[in-house]
């Protein structure tokens, strides 16, 4: 008896110890991504496996707004948005905070970033019909209508899509808050900064969140890198678990601060309290806005 049992402990020491050294391992990929080729490939596929899985659980818990009025009463939606979209320039950079389960992953009040493109319309009076930026973008509109921007998201990678389709917009918005702020650069700069930026599309989302390696990329990675391209390096980091990483937050408050130089010009923020969409432009500090 006292044999097997002593078998039994030491079965469950050496799943432990293998468990620590997997965590470990897993640990040092997150610190040193590319460093451990195996332990990237565990830990990516672990990360994977959880979105999927909070995604899931996320849509078949779902409620409408019908079955809860104060989230249709605090989530903008794209009626909402569409009359200040009309107001910015292609080329601007936009923030935003919602509630999506899955983004609260990502530390930081702000959790995705991205540029805006705008109409076919607003494309051909800032660059010109005859521009290679707007020839280039012309094959992604269906009626010229719609409202593109450039990103990177888990599930597209890098890609030109419609703004209806972040935040779930399209469907049941999750929607709480929009930070938009303006390069001050020439036509001419932004029209580089927006082909440099088309040139990424179809590398696929990076788990790795790091700007040393291109070949994937993440939404903060893409701004930072066309940025960094045109002269303008953003150097706020966050620590998470002892690594610094570049987040949509930092992007949010390092811009914020920028706008009182010559880089950006803080266009608007928007909010929706009590049913009313509220531009809180006046606020200065990205943190406060997302709180609210």
């Amino acid at each position: 008896m006292n044999s097997k049992l002593a078998i039994i402990y030491k079965l469950i020491i050496g799943g432990l110890t293998l468990v620590a050294v997997s965590v470990l391992f897993v640990y040092l990929s997150f610190l040193l991504p590319g460093k451990f080729n195996t332990a990237d490939w565990i830990r990516i596929g672990l990360t994977e496996h959880v979105i999927e899985s909070i995604e899931k659980i996320e849509n078949a818990e779902y409620k409408s707004p019908v079955d809860y009025p104060e989230q249709q009463n605090s989530t903008l939606t794209f009626a909402d948005l569409e009359p200040y979209l009309t107001k910015i320039r292609p080329g601007t950079v936009f923030v935003i905070s919602h509630g999506k389960v899955v983004c609260n992953i990502i530390p930081g009040k702000w959790t995705h970033v991205g540029f805006y493109i705008g109409t076919q319309k607003q494309l051909g009076h800032l660059f010109g019909e005859e521009s290679s930026v707007y020839q280039n973008f012309r094959n992604y509109y269906s009626t010229g209508e719609e409202h593109l921007i450039i990103d990177s998201s888990y599930k597209n990678g890098c890609a030109v899509r419609d703004f209806k389709e972040i935040a779930q917009l399209k469907s049941r918005s999750t929607l709480h808050s929009v930070l938009c702020l303006e390069p001050k650069l020439s036509v001419n700069q932004l029209s580089k900064i927006l082909q440099t930026t088309l040139a990424e599309t179809g590398k696929k989302y990076d788990l790795n969140f790091s700007v040393a390696d291109t070949s994937t990329l993440y939404c903060a990675e893409l701004i930072y890198n066309s940025f960094k391209y045109s002269g303008i390096e953003i150097k706020k980091r966050s620590s998470v678990l002892f690594r610094k990483i570049l987040l949509p937050n930092d992007i949010a408050t390092e811009l914020v601060a920028k706008q009182m130089d010559k880089y950006f010009e803080y266009k608007m923020c928007l909010i929706k309290n009590k049913n009313k969409v509220q531009d809180m432009a006046c606020i200065k500090e990205p943190g406060l806005i997302a709180g609210l």
